[in-house]
């Protein structure tokens, strides 16, 4: 089995970020405010402030009673039987098999046609790809290498002899013994092209 850490409140996570339209590297610092939450139909939810460039959002995540990594999406607010907006937001919950192994559905397929007639096929999924050893500024660590791919097949109706495909790839390497991640890229190969799309590492574990 997979023992995950649950981080306590206050432990900080610093992440270097470099997108790949910058050379500029950037800052991520993740800091728990709360644990063992109730959201979104999940039971065992940390909950950390994500500090960049002076702006503060939310992050979700939860650990599957079987060791698996769920990641929170916000969705949408959600409403009160009025119609009232309430400040509560809904999640849509991404899980990384890390510990099931098996290839999981992350958003639901598509087949639908736009105002202008185009054509969309979509799919995405999330697979375990392995075990590897990874040497960071923060650490030398034991990670779960886990993939996310998206492809999405485009027709468009002023082209309808030719498809598009664009294929979307985030690789993440969890690690339980921090309770967190420690590398995350993404790239995306369009038309055949590979395009690297971010690259972000763990620079500082700090924990309480």
């Amino acid at each position: 089995p997979i023992y995950w850490l649950i981080p306590r409140v206050g432990t900080q996570y610093i992440y270097q970020f470099r997108p790949n339209d910058s050379t500029v590297l950037g800052y991520d610092t993740f800091t728990v405010i709360k644990t063992g939450q109730h959201i979104s139909g999940k039971t065992n939810v940390v909950v950390s402030t994500v500090s960049f460039k002076g702006r503060v959002d939310t992050d979700v995540y939860n650990i599957e009673s079987n060791g698996d990594f769920s990641l929170g999406i916000a969705s949408e607010h959600a409403v009160d039987l009025k119609g009232h907006i309430l400040p509560e937001i809904i999640y849509i919950w991404k899980t990384f098999p890390i510990r099931s192994k098996k290839m999981v559905v992350a958003l639901p397929p598509r087949d639908s046609f736009y105002a202008s007639g185009d054509h969309l096929i979509s799919s995405d999924q999330c697979t375990f790809v392995g075990t590897e050893i990874l040497a960071l500024p923060s650490g030398k660590f034991s990670t779960l290498h886990a993939r996310e791919t998206e492809i999405a097949v485009e027709t468009l109706v002023t082209d309808s002899l030719h498809t598009y495909t664009d294929t979307a790839f985030v690789d993440i390497w969890f690690v339980p013994s921090i309770g967190m991640y420690t590398k995350w890229n993404q790239t995306e190969v369009e038309s055949g092209k590979t395009v690297p799309e971010a690259n972000i590492e763990l620079v500082k574990y700090s924990p309480k």
